[in-house]
């Protein structure tokens, strides 16, 4: 089974008093980066950055933008590394809301399994946001690209595969009670 997380600690009806503040607190920071990536390299841009992979592709991508542009991805890592927990702990309180708001016992453990996995995702995220720090002061050697581009992958598919195999398991489940509440009857 999944372990208990530290979150479900939190009383009924006191997970409010965490969600506001980081709620209000991951929109301006959000709002900030926004704006940095408005005035600096585009989304698009700044996302095959760090997806890149290769030191090649990283420097073909840095020769693009200008010191400005490359002075704001600088800020939105830095910002990154205060948004990255936030928004993971804001994840992994709504999935534990999500967990009490379902009660079943599938819904549950999926909601405990996805409040491990913001957690897990953030750990991905530190070392991809100091792999595109150094990125974008010009060290687009290796292993920076490949570390960068391994941690944006490597979230991606465990995101996935975690939902759907958690999909699978909850209907699994489902169906066994199903059956097993057709039998009594």
């Amino acid at each position: 089974m999944i372990p208990p997380h530290p979150f479900e600690k939190v009383a009924p009806g006191r997970l409010r008093f965490y969600v506001a503040p980081i709620s209000a607190l991951c929109v301006v920071l959000f709002m900030v980066m926004d704006w940095l990536m408005d005035t600096g390299p585009t989304w698009e841009s700044f996302s095959e950055f760090t997806a890149s992979g290769s030191p090649e592709r990283a420097a073909a991508i840095l020769e693009e933008w200008s010191v400005r542009d490359r002075t704001h991805v600088a800020f939105v890592s830095g910002f990154d590394f205060l948004f990255g927990p936030l928004y993971a702990n804001l994840l992994a309180l709504a999935s534990i809301w999500a967990s009490r708001v379902f009660r079943r016992p599938a819904y549950v453990e999926l909601g405990i399994a996805f409040a491990w996995i913001a957690w897990l995702v953030l750990l991905l995220d530190i070392p991809e946001n100091l792999a595109y720090f150094n990125m974008a002061r010009g060290l687009v050697d290796t292993p920076w690209p490949q570390i960068s581009a391994a941690c944006v992958k490597s979230r991606t598919v465990i995101v996935a595969l975690t939902y759907i195999g958690m999909a699978i398991l909850v209907r699994w489940r489902e169906r066994s009670l199903a059956r097993a509440g057709a039998r009594r009857d």
